[in-house]
C-alpha cells in the first residue's frame, strides 16, 4: 500500500514537472504572424467636412435657381396680365356706354387717331376729307357730363360740328371742341340747358365769319329752351346793324376760344350771364360792341 501511494505522488510530482517546462517553452517562445490578432472589419472612413459644404452649397443654389425660375414665370404672366387690364382700360366706357368722358378724349388738340366705334354715341359723316360730328340719332340723352369733341378719327380730322349736331343734350354740363374744327353749325349746341363751360377754337359759325353768324349766339340757335336766356346780339351788315334774339344757356358762365384770330362785331353781345372768357394769344382784331353790356365780365 505504502509503495502504490508513492509510486502515484511520484507520477503527479512528474506531471506538475512537465507541465510547468511547457509552460515555460511556451513563454519564452516569440509568436508567429499566424498568431496575431486582425480585425474582421475594415473602419468605415469619415466624409471631409469640405464635401459636405459643397454639397449643401449646391444644394441652396439649386434651390434658388428653382426658385428664381418660377417667379420670372410667375411676373411674366403678371406683365401679360397687367397689359390685358391697361388694354381693357382703354376701351373701358362710363355709365352713358362712352369711352372717357362720353366717348371723348380730355385732349383739346388730340393728335392721336381714334376709331369711331370707341364713340357709340357720336355720329362721323365723312365731308371734303374729314368729319362731321354730332350726336346720335336717339343718343341726346345719353350723354352727359363733359363732352370732349375727337380731333382726329381713323386718320382724319374732325372739321365740322353739325348743325343742330347736339341739339337737346340737356345733360352736358361742359363742351370742349378741337382746333382742327372749322365750322361750327347754327344750333349746335341749342337745348344744352346744363351747360356751364364751353371751348371753341373761335366765335361764331366760323373763325372769319361775318354777319349774322359772328355772334356768340349763332351755336345756340334762335329755339327757346328750358333754362335758357334770351339774349339779343347784334351785327353790322354793310354798316348797318341788325341784332337777333338768340338763346343760351342759363348757367353757362365761362368761355374759352383757343385759336381765333379776330371777333367779329358784336361777338359777346348782350351777353349777360357769362362771368370769363379766356381769349387766345394772336387775336389781332376785335371789332366794334364786341362785349358790349357783357354786365357779369
Amino acid at each position: 500500500m505504502a509503495a502504490r501511494a508513492a509510486e502515484a505522488e511520484q507520477a503527479r510530482l512528474d506531471a506538475e514537472a512537465k507541465a510547468k517546462e511547457k509552460a515555460q517553452k511556451n513563454a519564452s517562445a516569440p509568436l508567429s504572424s499566424s498568431s496575431s490578432y486582425t480585425p474582421s472589419y475594415k473602419p468605415k472612413k469619415k466624409k471631409s467636412p469640405g464635401l459636405i459644404v459643397f454639397l449643401v452649397l449646391a444644394g441652396i443654389a439649386l434651390v434658388l435657381t428653382i426658385i428664381g425660375t418660377v417667379a420670372n414665370s410667375g411676373d411674366g404672366k403678371g406683365s401679360d396680365s397687367s397689359k390685358g387690364v391697361e388694354s381693357e382700360e382703354q376701351i373701358t366706357t362710363d355709365s352713358n356706354g362712352n369711352n372717357n368722358s362720353n366717348g371723348n378724349n380730355n385732349s383739346n388738340n388730340n393728335s392721336s387717331s381714334e376709331n369711331k366705334n370707341q364713340y357709340p354715341n357720336l355720329s362721323f359723316t365723312e365731308i371734303g376729307g374729314g368729319w362731321s360730328v354730332s350726336a346720335k340719332e336717339g343718343k341726346a340723352d345719353s350723354i352727359t357730363g363733359e363732352l370732349v369733341i375727337p380731333s382726329v378719327i381713323e386718320g382724319k380730322n374732325v372739321v365740322e360740328i353739325a348743325e343742330k349736331g347736339f341739339k337737346g343734350c340737356a345733360a352736358v354740363t361742359s363742351v370742349t371742341v378741337p382746333d382742327t374744327v372749322k365750322t361750327i353749325g347754327y344750333g349746335a349746341f341749342s337745348g344744352c340747358s346744363s351747360l356751364r363751360e364751353i371751348t371753341v377754337p373761335f366765335v361764331g359759325k366760323t373763325a372769319f365769319a361775318n354777319g349774322s353768324e359772328v355772334g356768340f349766339g349763332y351755336i345756340f340757335g334762335k329755339d327757346e329752351f328750358t333754362s335758357s336766356v334770351e339774349t339779343w346780339q347784334e351785327y353790322d351788315t354793310y354798316h348797318y346793324q341788325d341784332a337777333i334774339c338768340y338763346y343760351l344757356p342759363a348757367q353757362l358762365t365761362k368761355v374759352t376760344v383757343t385759336s381765333a384770330t379776330q371777333l367779329g362785331h358784336g361777338a359777346f353781345h348782350n351777353c349777360t350771364n357769362i362771368s370769363e372768357i379766356n381769349l387766345n394769344e394772336g387775336i389781332t382784331t376785335i371789332s366794334c360792341y364786341t362785349f358790349y353790356n357783357c354786365t357779369s365780365l
